[in-house]
């Protein structure tokens, strides 16, 4: 699990890591989430960057508190691939 901000910090402690306790129990198999803190400045566009350069597996998920997406600059031929979690 990617989290855009460091460790310690409201992201950390109210997100993420009540994720990492409580997803297990929901996933089959019930894995071992491993938290990923990147800093900022700018710790968004690593974190995102990070998230998108993993493999396509399933294995990584990203705990964001910006709107990454709106963040992202405009290339052309980028591709984009979200997915909503409910």
């Amino acid at each position: 699990m990617i989290i855009n901000y460091p460790a310690g910090g409201p992201s950390d402690h109210r997100g993420a890591q009540s994720s990492r306790r409580h997803l297990p129990a929901h996933i089959p198999g019930k894995p071992t989430i491993v938290i990923r803190n990147v800093g900022r400045p700018p710790g968004g566009v690593i974190g995102t960057n990070q998230l998108g350069e993993a493999a396509p597996n399933g294995e990584t998920i990203g705990f964001f508190t910006l709107d990454i997406i709106a963040q992202a600059p405009e290339q052309p031929g980028a591709a984009r691939q979200t997915t909503r979690i409910s």
